[in-house]
């Protein structure tokens, strides 16, 4: 895919952590290769964008033009670690979990038989999984910029202002041409297309924030430009999509990972298609990589729509981690879970807090105290944290991305299980459906061993002691003689 995150907005010139099971890494496999990444935070009116910045190239050749809302100042304006959504790329990505039958209280038959259903104890544990997967990383590339001399009195610099290694300025315009103008005058190289629609954003009613690298501002040593944080209140909810159409190499990818709270739910797309990719069924990857098998799953969906495809990759009801303190519970946010060692440095995740409040706060979400004198009954902490994953073509975007929120809640993942004989009878295959010739099964209940009193369940081995041990087995064998009588 060719893409950069800038360009999806502006016009730019220039070991799993869970009970048990295996890990099936793949080192070096990237779902989201190409793809642009931004997370958008919704709370009472307010939205919060961190666009990840991948662009490659010269730092002096770098710039780019964002449209926003009218009166924007540098109060709403900030650079943010890298961390922050490489975080919720790892939290919230697909991924590729390995079960055995003791995941499940079971154990595989030598001999599998067909018992013409599916074992209720078969099912996964809605809340703790036993798995492993595989998770991914990220990458892209942006364009140039020019210089000529313009009329620059249909254009107003409203602000101007430095952070991090960035110089902004926000400025407001009459009309397109005198923006676009302006534009290539100031070293925005916005290419002959852009002036309709830059007008068609002046009559809009937007302001627009535009941004250059100072290069003496860079940190030593810096292999990537920080991603940049806009803050603003406004009765939509959406993206300017189209104006990044404008430097397209072909089809985008855009990976929108979203934070809501619980009453309003899980964000979806109202004005493109969304498709669905199968998940919850067994893959048999053979000397395939996860990342090349789901990339083929999500560019069949993509050829077969008409140019503009999204995808829910991942909804969940998560209670911060200062609410699951003060209630005194431990509520499930994620199965299986990411190990810490494969988040980033700075990610601040620990074995039983894969999503740190301190990451949530610094992307833009808003968490009311719970002090008993404040009413904290009133309150609801918890929040819904989804993934999108769009696709398309510059053609196929005639109109900017309408976001909504749902108002439900739940605990959705993409999630594939590798291929299991003994799991035939639990899920399904991929692409292929139920095995119905023989599918193979695990057994349940108390697994035999030759060692006395050594109960197998779940996905651990427990001791029993020995008195108990011995009792369980005289039950079993009256049980057995009794039946014979």
């Amino acid at each position: 895919m060719t893409t950069g995150t800038m360009g999806l907005l502006a016009l730019v010139s220039g070991d799993a952590e869970a009970f048990c099971g295996t890990y099936v890494g793949q080192e070096g496999t990237d779902l989201i290769n190409g793809a642009s990444q931004m997370a958008v935070v919704r709370q009472d009116g307010v939205t919060t964008l961190t666009m990840v910045n991948d662009y490659q190239g010269d730092l002096d050749d770098f710039a780019f033009v964002i449209p926003v809302p009218k009166g924007l100042s540098e109060d709403n304006v900030a650079v943010v670690g890298e961390h922050l959504v490489r975080t919720l790329e790892v939290y919230t990505g697909p991924r590729l979990v390995s079960y055995s039958c003791e995941d499940f209280g079971g154990w595989e038959r030598p001999e599998p038989k067909s018992t013409g259903h599916t074992p209720l104890m078969a099912l996964p544990f809605a809340l703790g999984g036993c798995a492993s997967y595989e998770m991914a990383e990220p990458a892209g590339g942006i364009g140039l910029p020019g210089s000529e001399e313009a009329d620059e009195s249909a254009v107003t610099v409203e602000a101007e202002f430095a952070a991090g290694e960035y110089e902004f300025v926000v400025v407001s315009a009459e009309d397109g041409a005198g923006l676009f103008g302006w534009l290539e005058a100031n070293g925005y190289s916005v290419g002959p297309d852009a002036e309709a629609m830059l007008g068609s954003y002046v009559e809009g009613g937007h302001d627009f924030l535009a941004a250059k690298v100072a290069l003496d501002a860079v940190p030593a040593g810096s292999a990537a430009l920080s991603p940049i944080q806009l803050s603003y209140a406004s009765d939509g909810f959406g993206l300017p999509l189209r104006l990044g159409t404008l430097n397209s190499g072909g089809v985008q990818d855009l990976i929108l990972y979203t934070v809501t709270s619980k009453a309003a739910g899980s964000v979806g797309i109202a004005n493109y298609p969304q498709a669905v990719i199968e998940d919850e069924c067994m893959v048999d990857l053979g000397e395939a990589a996860f990342a090349d098998w789901y990339e083929d799953q999500l560019e069949e969906a993509f050829q077969a729509s008409e140019g503009f495809v999204w995808f829910d990759e991942y909804s969940w009801t998560v209670m911060p981690q200062y609410a699951q303190e003060f209630y005194a519970t431990q509520a499930p946010v994620c199965d299986p879970c990411p190990s810490a060692h494969q988040y980033p440095t700075g990610s601040g995740v620990t074995a039983d807090n894969p999503l740190p409040d301190q990451i949530l706060l610094d992307l833009g979400v808003d968490m009311p105290g719970l002090e008993l004198d404040s009413g904290w009954w009133n309150l609801e902490p918890e929040l819904s944290v989804g993934r999108l994953h769009l696709r398309y073509g510059a053609s196929a975007v005639d109109q900017d991305l309408v976001l909504y929120t749902s108002g439900l809640s739940g605990t959705e993942q993409m999630r594939f299980i590798e291929y299991n004989r003994s799991m035939e009878s639990s899920y399904p295959v991929c692409g292929e459906g139920w095995v119905s010739d023989e599918p193979g099964f695990c057994e349940y209940g108390i697994r035999p061993t030759p060692v006395l009193g050594l109960v197998s369940y779940g996905c651990s081995s427990t001791r029993a002691p020995a008195a108990l041990g011995g009792l369980l087995a005289l039950l079993g064998g009256l049980f057995v003689l009794r039946r014979r009588s």
